[in-house]
């Protein structure tokens, strides 16, 4: 039987703690009534701190911001209030094949790190339950509001990445990053294979050539990767991977996913870091804006 894993707020550290259509919502409309639904609920008592926006508001920016797909693949996925919080749910069945599972929980879980953002500055400490198994398929995580508290440097720079992209002044190169982006990863409970090795840049680019893609000279190759293939390991890959993006552009640096777990599938055990209980999962490219 599954157990259900309960996370709390990140520390406060910048490095720490969507398919076809990722968020797929009928108009914006639509998607401010559906999460007014638990802010009708939650909100109902004096605000958490001055200036904090309605949860309504930050949910929705976020949940926009991460609308565009990040990789193929994917079926929809969405976010929903209950009483019991706000659902994080996909059109998953026991007949949906696993090669299409799990990239939809990866791109859902990339979608979690922006609601979970969002409940933090407005003004709640965010929990999440993270619960896929065989059972219920298509409920993959519940975020809960916890105490009162305002948002940490770090939730606040990284939604300010999330919802205003515009390119930051470049701090560090590339490869000066690797570290912290390392640490942004291992904080969602994922982990990461970087290019500076020259042999493990050439595994990345033969593995890129036979999907297509291409990667620029000047950026560093990125594998995240998870520590098991349940299915609570690839909404941690999603977690991570939005993080390590958002982590980069307070950085100055321009992310982009070269490849997702359906493009990796067939020859993910080539890549590098991959090994007994590791499952690469995202292949992406960090370097200068331009």
């Amino acid at each position: 039987m599954m157990r259900a894993e309960v996370i709390g707020p990140a520390r406060d550290e910048l490095t720490d703690g969507a398919g076809p259509r990722d968020l797929r919502p009928s108009s914006r409309a639509t998607r401010a009534r559906r999460l007014g639904s638990v802010t009708a609920q939650q909100l109902s008592h004096t605000q958490p701190f001055t200036g904090a926006p309605p949860l309504t508001a930050t949910l929705t920016r976020a949940l926009t911001a991460v609308s565009v797909p990040i990789f193929a693949g994917a079926v929809r996925w969405w976010v929903a209030g209950t009483k019991g919080g706000i659902e994080l749910r996909a059109a998953l069945s026991g007949t949906v094949p696993a090669s299409v599972q799990r990239p939809t929980r990866v791109a859902a879980g990339s979608g979690l790190l922006a609601a979970r953002l969002a409940v933090a500055v407005a003004g709640y400490r965010p929990f999440t339950t993270v619960l896929p198994d065989h059972r219920r398929p298509g409920l993959l995580a519940v975020l809960r509001l916890g105490a009162l508290g305002e948002p940490t440097p770090t939730e606040r720079a990284l939604f300010g990445a999330l919802v205003r992209p515009a390119a930051a002044p470049a701090r560090m190169a590339a490869a000066a990053a690797v570290p912290l982006l390392r640490r942004a990863v291992d904080t969602e409970g994922a982990w990461l294979r970087s290019s500076l090795d020259p042999a493990d840049r050439a595994r990345m680019e033969a593995m890129l050539a036979e999907v297509g893609g291409d990667a620029s000279p000047d950026a560093q190759l990125l594998v995240v990767g998870s520590h098991h293939d349940l299915p609570a390991a690839d909404l941690r890959a999603g977690l991570a991977v939005r993080r390590l993006l958002l982590c980069a552009a307070a950085f100055g640096l321009v992310g982009d996913v070269l490849a997702g777990p359906r493009e990796l599938a067939r020859r993910r055990r080539e890549l590098p870091g991959a090994g007994p209980g590791l499952i690469p999962q995202v292949l992406l490219q960090v370097g200068p804006a331009g």
